[in-house]
């Protein structure tokens, strides 16, 4: 928990300086707060669900969060506040129970995209029942508790249609189906959730399953990816980067699911390793198929979530090379990158070559120099803890991040 305060103060002090810097007060305002998808949480929360079948509704995001808020009677900030509270409690829990080394925790905390567990959204809560569900699967492996946190989440977000593959897998790589009687309650539970979300907005709008008709107004149907690939708003790097994770998730799952060879049999002996890495492959895949190409939000659903912080970790420990291989590491994201640039501007292929640049830093924390290594860890904490910032106040000025 002290790497928590640690961070939080240093995120205070630099949010102060910013906002002192661009002449704003510290405490942003409510009208700030309340921007993108909090609007439609605080519709849910004042008003109820509505549905119009010709344009975007708020039927789309599922109740257990804006509930949570009304519950509780706090405005904007007083949320935003919670969700703080909420996530640096389940981020201690989760790294105290997987043996996260300080260094692993102010990486994690640091990432951009966490700035999202500050303000009005659902990702604060989401990824403390991840945790309830992660811990369940690694731990206790309990039935009942791990059915619950799949019940859970499922009225927190739409996740049910990537949880029950990601956990049919996991089963079967963990026991060979042995214990099939867990994949029917775990399946039902997900179920279970999906049906209380759609009779809530059947009991409000008359239809049970809005949540899923509404999906073509933000551009989710079947279609093929279209190159280059894009995002909404300015930074497609954050979302580049997110798909790149997911990729790379998406080849471990096609490594340990189709036994191509056996890199990961240490791998496998964690149930919540397997089911963490094989949500985010999932993730990726269906962003791929149904969004045609445009990967809006993707860093927002990998990063601030508890499946990447066990995922990050593991990666983060193998991850180590020496220059030479760097080098070719370097060309191969480089490249790999041009899906999202095509060449079009010489501004964006430096961004990406300075990303690229910044990824390769993460290969030397487990170099044999020590002095290299904690200067490398440094650096990259700073600059994190920096971007955050200034993504947040982005945010803020309603700029969309993700």
């Amino acid at each position: 928990m002290k790497y928590v305060f640690f961070h939080l103060v240093f995120i205070l002090l630099l949010f102060g300086a910013y906002r002192l810097v661009s002449d704003k007060p510290f405490m942003p305002a409510e009208v700030e707060l309340s921007v993108f998808d909090a609007d439609h949480y605080i519709s849910i929360k004042d008003t109820g669900y509505h549905f119009n079948p010709s344009r975007q509704s708020n039927v789309a995001f599922f109740p257990a969060f804006p509930y949570l808020w009304k519950i509780t009677g706090l405005n904007a900030t007083g949320i935003s506040l919670l969700n703080i509270v909420i996530f640096s409690l389940s981020f201690s829990i989760l790294a105290r129970k997987f043996s996260f080394t300080w260094q692993e925790q102010l990486l994690l905390l640091s990432v951009p995209s966490m700035f999202f567990m500050y303000v009005p959204y659902s990702e604060a809560l989401f990824f403390a029942l991840c945790v309830l569900l992660l811990l369940s699967l690694e731990k206790s492996n309990n039935p009942v508790t791990v059915a619950g946190g799949f019940f859970l989440t499922s009225i927190t977000r739409s996740a049910a249609n990537i949880f029950l593959p990601a956990i049919l897998l996991t089963e079967w790589i963990d026991n060979r189906f042995r214990k099939w009687q867990n994949i029917i309650f775990y399946s039902l539970a997900c179920l279970a959730g999906i049906a209380l979300v759609a009779y809530i907005q059947y009991w409000q709008t008359g239809y049970a399953f809005g949540f899923i008709q509404t999906q073509q107004y933000w551009e989710h149907k079947l279609q093929w990816p279209k190159l280059r690939f894009t995002s909404w708003g300015q930074y497609v790097w954050l979302d580049a980067a997110a798909f790149l994770f997911g990729v790379i998730c998406m080849y471990i799952s096609a490594e340990i699911v189709l036994k191509f060879r056996r890199n990961f049999n240490d791998f496998t002996k964690s149930k919540a390793l397997v089911f963490s890495v094989l949500c985010i492959a999932g993730l990726t895949f269906l962003s791929l198929i149904m969004k045609g190409g445009s990967f809006f939000s993707l860093n927002r659903y990998i990063f601030p979530s508890a499946f990447f912080c066990i995922a990050f970790v593991f990666m983060l420990r193998l991850a180590r090379a020496g220059f030479k291989t760097l080098g070719y590491i370097f060309l191969v994201l480089v490249l790999f990158f041009t899906l999202f640039h095509f060449f079009v501007h010489i501004s964006l292929i430096l961004k990406y070559i300075i990303l690229s640049l910044y990824l390769c830093m993460y290969f030397l924390l487990n170099h044999k120099n020590a002095g290299l290594s904690k200067s490398i860890f440094w650096l990259l904490y700073i600059c994190n803890c920096i971007l955050q910032v200034y993504l947040a106040n982005e945010f803020l000025d309603e700029e969309w991040v993700g």
